[in-house]
């Protein structure tokens, strides 16, 4: 075992991010406020939150994407990734980000936009990438253009893409969001799958209760903005899933209860 896998995989200790008005100006928006989460190595934890809370503040943070040298934010507390900041974890490549949108090149076929970022890196592997295509089921529509696959082989070359980096750590912010609900139920247990053979730490973005609760190991609710971790909800479900998961009384429970702390927030209590 690697000394960065003995440490936590992100630990968010009081941080707080704000927007300001240019760099050393005044707060504009309170974004974040004393967050607090340590997130294991391995662990799937899904995000959710009234919208506009900051979700995705959380994961851009956590991508190194917003940091105290970025001009117009300011940061308070800490946040470390396996024990460094986010900036340094980002040039180590110890994690990949998918977005609602996955931003493939539309003059490139999928198997060119997968094999992106090894290209970026001076690290071409076609094999690598091929085994990707099929962990994620789209190895035949390998040499397809992105405005020839449907958007649910889209987000699936989107996750190969991610995982060809083989990240220590996955964010996701709400990739399936934009998916009809056969499609999203079908990537969630692909994503469940990968994450068995894979094993990578996951931060999952989601405005579904139901998705939230069939992918974690911890449900985290954040409060309305400046957002902060209203409670953290531990997944007493087995750890492989199956569609019979969805039916089971103790998934349906787990769902009223991460539903009653949601609405507990919205209502403003």
């Amino acid at each position: 075992m690697t000394g960065e896998d003995m440490q936590p995989a992100m630990e968010f200790r009081r941080f707080s991010l704000a927007y300001r008005n240019g760099r050393g100006g005044q707060p504009v928006i309170q974004a974040l406020q004393d967050v607090s989460l340590v997130i294991k190595p391995g662990e799937i934890v899904t995000v959710v939150g009234p919208s506009g809370c900051g979700k995705t503040t959380l994961l851009r943070a956590a991508a190194g994407l917003l940091s105290p040298g970025t001009d117009g934010v300011a940061c308070d507390g800490s946040l470390a990734v396996f024990g460094m900041a986010p900036l340094e974890a980002k040039r180590k490549r110890l994690f990949a980000v998918t977005f609602q949108n996955p931003v493939l090149l539309p003059w490139r076929n999928v198997r060119q936009n997968v094999g992106l970022p090894l290209e970026i890196a001076d690290c071409r592997d076609d094999a690598l990438v091929d085994e990707m295509l099929a962990m994620v089921g789209i190895a035949d529509f390998a040499e397809a253009m992105p405005s020839g696959i449907s958007g649910g082989m889209q987000q699936r070359a989107g996750l190969a893409r991610a995982l060809v980096q083989n990240p220590k750590i996955l964010l996701m912010d709400e990739p399936f969001g934009s998916l009809d609900e056969l499609t999203r139920e079908r990537l969630n247990f692909e994503l469940l799958r990968i994450h068995r053979v894979k094993k990578p730490t996951i931060i999952f973005v989601t405005h579904s209760l139901s998705e939230a609760a069939l992918l974690a190991d911890r449900v985290v609710v954040l409060g309305r903005r400046p957002a902060s971790v209203r409670k953290a909800i531990v997944v007493d479900l087995p750890r492989e899933r199956t569609e019979d998961t969805l039916l089971s009384p103790d998934y349906r429970n787990l769902v009223r209860r991460i539903r009653a702390e949601f609405e507990g927030e919205e209502g403003g209590s």
